[in-house]
């Protein structure tokens, strides 16, 4: 199947061909599924492609499809890999949007591309932020914020 083929290239990090699979399922008028969906974006984290990874969840509502903690987890994986602070907050931005549950590792993601950007006001803020609203955060998330 299609979304065999898609999480068989997330393994191998080809996202390219991830993504050209997932475009031609829609094409094919296919329906995706998240399975899909979450393997191409996985895929485009691997290599820290933040940008086609927020094309995907982007492209997730064409497709009457709803981004997942899997799907915004990657997709915020891959903004921190990249230092793209202010995508990773956008993301969290999102998640909230849709519904989907916020966890300790995403938040980590978030924190650490504000790391990374040297956005230290941005990553303590955050973690306020996740302390009032009962997520939970660990020794990491706190080193991480230090750090910045």
């Amino acid at each position: 199947s299609c979304s065999a083929a898609i999480s068989a290239c997330e393994k191998g990090g080809t996202w390219e061909t991830a993504s050209h699979l997932l475009s031609a399922m829609a094409q094919d008028l296919v329906e995706l599924d998240m399975i899909a969906s979450n393997a191409a974006v996985s895929a485009c984290q691997k290599k820290a492609e933040w940008d086609h990874a927020l094309q995907l969840c982007a492209g997730l509502a064409q497709n009457k499809l709803t981004g997942n903690t899997i799907t915004f987890g990657a997709a915020t994986s891959a903004c921190e890999k990249a230092a793209c602070w202010e995508k990773a907050l956008q993301l969290l931005f999102m998640m909230a949007e849709s519904k989907a549950e916020t966890n300790t590792i995403i938040c980590n993601a978030a924190i650490s591309a504000c790391e990374k950007a040297s956005e230290w006001g941005k990553a303590l803020e955050l973690c306020s932020e996740k302390v009032q609203s009962k997520v939970e955060l660990n020794t990491m998330t706190f080193s991480v914020a230090i750090s910045a």
